[in-house]
This record gives C-alpha cells, structure tokens and sequence, in this order.
C-alpha cells in the first residue's frame, strides 16, 4: 500500500514524458467528441436514468473486444474452504492462497491483504495469525468473532467487509485497490465563455470564479472547459483522465454554490476508445457534495460545461475527481476526512504500528498534481504510530492551517489518537517537508512534542508567496492562490502581518523541552532565506538545533532528505523507548 516520495517522483517525470505521445491523439479526439455532442445537443441519442441526480447519455458507435486485465491482487485467504477466484470474472484477477492454519502462514506473506471467509472467527490458529500480521493488512467478513480476537482486529484496523464467496471478492477488488487515485483541476484553466452571455464574469486566481447577470428562462451552455487547449495545465488534467481510465466508480466534488433566483448544471462528457460518448449532469448543490460516477471504462479524454438559467450569481471553484473506495476511505483504505462548514477538507490517516511511544505525526508536502498522503514506507520500517495529514486545498495544498474551525479539527484529530495509544502529549514527534514543514512547527504549540524534524521549510507564508519571479515561473504560482485562499486577498502590505503567524505560534513553545533537526539546501529558491532566521529564533530561546544542509534547490536530493529523517526518527524513538 506505501508510496515513498522517491517512487512518487519516478512516476510523476513518467507522466510528463507520456504527455507528448498523448497530445496529439487527444486533439483528434476532441474533434470526434466535438461531433458527438452535436448530436446529443439535438436530442438523437437516448437518455438512460442513474439515480434521481445524475443522468447517462450513451452514444453507441462501435464495440471493440476488451483487453484482458493485466494487473494482480495478491491475497491469503484464512478459512476452512478456498473461493475460485481465479475463475471469477474479476478486474483485476486476483491470486489468492488458501491457508488453514498458524503453521501454514508464511512468515513473511507478500499479500496485499490477509481475508478471513469463515462465519465464525475464533481458535487459537486465528489469533496467532492475526497476531502477526501488520496494521491495515486484515479483512475479515466474519459475523461472529471471538472477543480476544475483536480485540487484536480492532488494534490492527482490520477491515470488516460483509459478503461471501464472488460479491466478497468483487468488494475487495473495488474497494481495496492498490495506490492513491486523486486529483484535482482549477476550473478556470483552459476555459471559454459563450459569446451570447452579456452578465460579467469575474476570476480571482485559478481557482475562484463567478459568473453573474440574467442568464435567461432556460438553461445555456455558458462555459466550456477543453481539458487539452492549454499546454501549461496538460499535466493536471492528463492525470485526471488517468484518474477516469481507471475501472470502478469515481467519486466527483465540486466547489460552488450561488445566489439569487438561478439555477446550473455541470455537465461531464467522456470519450471512450470505441467511440462512445457518456454524459454526466450533475444539478446544482452544496459545495463539496460527493457525487458517484458510475465505471465508464475504458476512457480516453473529457470535456465539461457549465449550464445556468435565471438571474443571480454563480461562484465555481474547482473540480475533485478520486476513484471510489465506497464507505473503506477516500485516498487509502482506512483514512478519515473531516470537513470544516466552509467545505474545506481534513485528510488524514493513522497506523497504530507496534502501538508503542512515540506517536509521529508527519505532514505532506505540496502535491500539484494529485492527492495523497506519503512517506508510509519510510514510517513502516520503523514499525512505529504515525498520523499522516495531506492538504487537497487550492493546487497542492495550503499548508495544513486556515480557519480557527479547520486547525481545531487537525489538533482533535493528534489529541484523539494519543488518547486512544494511551500516550501524553510529550509522546509525539511532529515531521514535515516543504510545505509541510510549516504546520510540523505551527502545531506544537499545542502539545509538547519530544521533538520536531523538519526539511526545506518553508516559514515565512507572506515572503514566499509574495516572490514576483517565483510566483510567475512556470506553473509556480500556486503560493498566489494559496495566499488568497487563507487570507481572502492578494495584497503586497499583507506580508509582514503573514510572516508573523508562524512566530507567534512558534513563541508558545518550550524549546528547551524540544530536540529539533532541521535539514535544508542552501540554493532552496522557496523560502531558504529564513532559515537563518528560524535557526535564531529557537536558539535564542534556549532551544538545540541540529541542523544538516546539501548544495542544491529546493527540489535536490531526496534521498538524503529521507535518509537525514529516518536517522533522527531512529535516535528519538530509540531514546524514548530506552524508558519505557
């Protein structure tokens, strides 16, 4: 299940070097989809109802045989009887290996998930087995279970997953799939507005936009966004086609609401390899309403429109588009997502390892082109608790801190799981890179961590965002919508206030209780030219700082960065259970 940033890294340059091959294929398409929808636009393709929301519009045009999956799920199934699945009608095929006994469990099984089939779960046989196996690796479908072992699957989050023989199966595959699948699109890239809407239109950075006026008794296309006429955003809206290429159902938010007496659709048209056009219409509702996609796969490319009639406002921000995991988590099986009453998200996912001090709590850092939390295979090695936080606002993310509702939510999130591993608020260890090296040191205040590891940090929000040539090169003027988002406003005389939030949160702090690693690279072009100051502020306060730096810019040698983490995660863990 673990992605470490290093496999992250591979596989975004991947994605940049797939785009060209792509491009002009998708172009070709957009002229047949294009076509399509003139047809559907003059009511010559039958409607199919979904549910009382969504509606499906299918244009037949040719079928092609399917291709024969390719990718396996590996599992150990633990009961008296061994299911067929590799005879079932699964996608992706599943391997999986009956086991009957402690004996017979291998040592060190190279399953993704351990599946135990029998009504009854309760012998020694099954509590040494589940006894073994690592958090988050168990699924049980099980109605009656042996107290001793309720205990056991409750400490590993274990899965429970109603069902038996192919339906059980067909879940798991769903629902239990490998990797992250998330992302998210500004909806003012690459857009038109029709010529025949006389109101205004106002956009605020990439992700805020409000179309007002009379937009007439019945409903008109008003925007259109072409995923692919913009070069520059290619990279975002490629990987959600991937995201829509995958099998299974996909889960769409959309951030928007309106005022006045008006009323709009988004409309989703997808293009299939055969040809097929599907429509999706999704009425107006509160922001962030999850909205389910039924599995068109395969797919090839999308297009989307905005519909409005009446007169009134419109605002529309952005667009989140993640393969469903139904009611088993959002990114990763087992994760939590919390949402303030202004429709921002709080990510987050805990494993309680070998449930024993000290408790990391670890902050991603800026994700531009997907959702997803990271570094689980670097924790997992150390076999300790960790509480993962991933930041989905804005594009990549806006430093894990906002409304006074939003940072509650994230300290009750670190407070609830120290009280459930029975740990103070000494037993935790605060981490984060990049981005999230600012609410690795904005939050501990709040607790009185053992100690705090940070890298390529990032602490004065006003001065970085406000860098004229950073914020205009390439695609890095994602710290410009950031400071809006958090702030309300891009104003230059905001800056020194801006600057000003991590210190006096940093000023609460016992830094002499405090041990604190600082990792950087001395051509960091992000915010290295405060770290001089960050390194001042905790010595000055009696604090020790550790502190590690390479040549390089900020986007240098990540490697050494995880291996300078793991080391100073090792010394703490070591030093605090050398007490226990």
């Amino acid at each position: 299940m673990a992605e470490d940033l290093e496999k992250q890294t591979r596989q975004r340059l991947r994605d940049e070097e797939v785009l060209d091959r792509d491009r002009q294929k998708n172009r070709d398409e957009i002229a047949r989809l294009q076509s399509n929808q003139a047809a559907v636009d003059n009511d010559e393709v039958p409607v199919e109802k979904i549910s009382e929301k969504t509606h499906r519009i299918v244009v037949e045009v040719q079928e092609k045989p399917k291709k024969a999956p390719k990718a396996k799920f590996r599992l150990i199934q633990v009961g008296a009887q061994a299911w067929p699945v590799d005879e079932w009608d699964l996608d992706p095929k599943l391997q999986s290996v009956l086991v009957t006994t402690a004996a017979a469990f291998p040592a060190r099984p190279s399953a993704h998930y351990a599946v135990f089939t029998d009504e009854i779960l309760a012998g020694p046989d099954v509590l040494a087995i589940v006894k073994r196996l690592p958090p988050f690796s168990i699924i049980y479908a099980s109605t009656t279970v042996d107290p001793e072992i309720a205990d056991v699957l409750r400490q590993k989050a274990a899965f429970f997953v109603p069902g038996a023989g192919h339906a059980l199966f067909q879940t798991i595959v769903d629902n239990f799939f490998m990797g992250q699948r998330g992302i998210h699109s500004g909806v003012t890239e690459a857009l038109d507005i029709a010529e025949t809407f006389t109101g205004s239109v106002e956009r605020r950075g990439r992700f805020q936009m409000t179309l007002s006026g009379d937009f007439g008794p019945t409903l008109q296309q008003v925007v259109t966004w072409h995923p692919i006429s913009v070069e520059k955003f290619e990279t975002v809206l490629a990987g959600m086609n991937g995201i829509f290429l995958d099998a299974g159902d996909k889960k769409v938010y959309l951030e928007g609401n309106q005022r006045g007496d008006v009323y709009w659709e988004w409309h989703v048209e997808f293009i299939q390899p055969d040809g097929k056009l599907v429509q999706f219409v999704i009425p107006m509702t509160e922001s962030l309403q999850e909205h389910v996609f039924p599995d068109v796969h395969p797919f090839y490319s999308f297009q989307m429109s905005l519909w409005i009639s009446g007169q009134g406002e419109v605002d529309f921000n952005r667009v989140i588009v993640r393969r469903s995991r139904s009611t088993y988590g959002t990114l990763l099986p087992g994760d939590e997502k919390q949402m303030t009453s202004t429709g921002d998200e709080v990510l987050s996912y805990f494993n309680p390892g070998d449930l024993k001090p000290p408790l990391l709590v670890s902050f991603t850092g800026s994700r531009l082109y997907g959702d997803g939390f990271e570094m689980m295979s670097v924790y997992g090695r150390h076999k300790l608790p960790y509480l993962l936080f991933t930041d989905s606002r804005t594009q990549g993310g806006a430093f894990m801190v906002g409304t006074p509702e939003y940072e509650q939510l994230v300290i009750d999130k670190i407070r609830e799981k120290l009280q459930w591993l029975g740990f103070d608020e000494h037993d935790v260890v605060f981490q984060g890179y990049s981005m999230g090296s600012f609410p690795a040191l904005y939050y501990a205040r709040h607790f009185k961590p053992q100690g705090i590891i940070v890298s390529k940090a990032i602490v004065n929000l006003g001065t970085f965002s406000g860098q004229d040539g950073f914020a205009h090169g390439g695609t890095k003027d994602w710290p410009l919508d950031m400071r809006r988002h958090l702030f309300g406003r891009v104003l230059r005389a905001d800056t020194p206030v801006i600057d000003q939030k991590l210190w006096q949160s940093m000023d609460q702090v016992d830094w002499t209780q405090v041990a604190t690693y600082v990792f950087s690279l001395a051509q960091d072009e992000y915010d290295g030219q405060s770290l001089p100051q960050l390194l001042r502020f905790i010595k000055h306060r009696g604090g020790s700082v550790e502190h590690f730096w390479l040549d390089g810019d900020h986007l240098a040698h990540t490697d050494e960065m995880i291996n300078f983490v793991e080391g100073k995660l090792e010394l703490l863990i070591k030093r605090r259970r050398a007490t226990l």
